[in-house]
């Protein structure tokens, strides 16, 4: 897994809040088979675990901003949460880091924004980036409260 671009990046936290929900310990997976993965995220998973968060989400963080917005953090790396539930944290405090846990097909960090604690029930708010430098050719570009586009390549600054 080291070779592939998330693979252990910290996660931070996105504003000041409490955390409301952490799982820890679901294994990384260790290899990818994208026809063996395609076929366990889209046809196996939905008809035998309909309402297992875990075993969607892997290990996972949700926080609670003090306006009361909830955060979704999951695909974490095993045994790299730094927080506890009930926790208070800080904008921009390290949290976790990036891992390969759960129904993934490769290590990412799936980040929503949600209006209740309740990840497949709960509906999603949009949101920006207050800054961050996208990949354009050979060089890193600045862009301010944006969102990337599918499939680039972006990190914090």
């Amino acid at each position: 897994m080291k070779n592939v671009f998330a693979w252990e990046e910290k996660v931070f936290a996105p504003f000041d809040g409490v955390i409301s929900e952490v799982v820890d310990g679901c294994e990384d997976r260790d290899s990818l088979n994208l026809i063996r993965d395609v076929i366990i995220a889209l046809v196996l998973a939905p008809r035998q675990k309909p309402n297992d968060t875990t075993f969607f989400l892997g290990n996972h963080i949700i926080m609670q901003s003090d306006k009361g917005i909830f955060a979704l953090f999951a695909h974490l790396r095993k045994g790299s949460i730094v927080i506890q539930k009930g926790e208070r944290v800080r904008a921009g405090e390290v949290i976790a880091s990036i891992g390969n846990s759960g129904n993934t097909i490769q290590p990412h960090l799936h980040f929503q924004l949600m209006e209740d604690n309740a990840p497949f029930a709960a509906h999603p708010l949009p949101f920006v980036f207050s800054s961050y430098e996208k990949k354009e050719s050979d060089a890193w570009v600045v862009k301010e409260f944006a969102l990337p586009d599918n499939g680039q390549v972006f990190r914090k600054i």
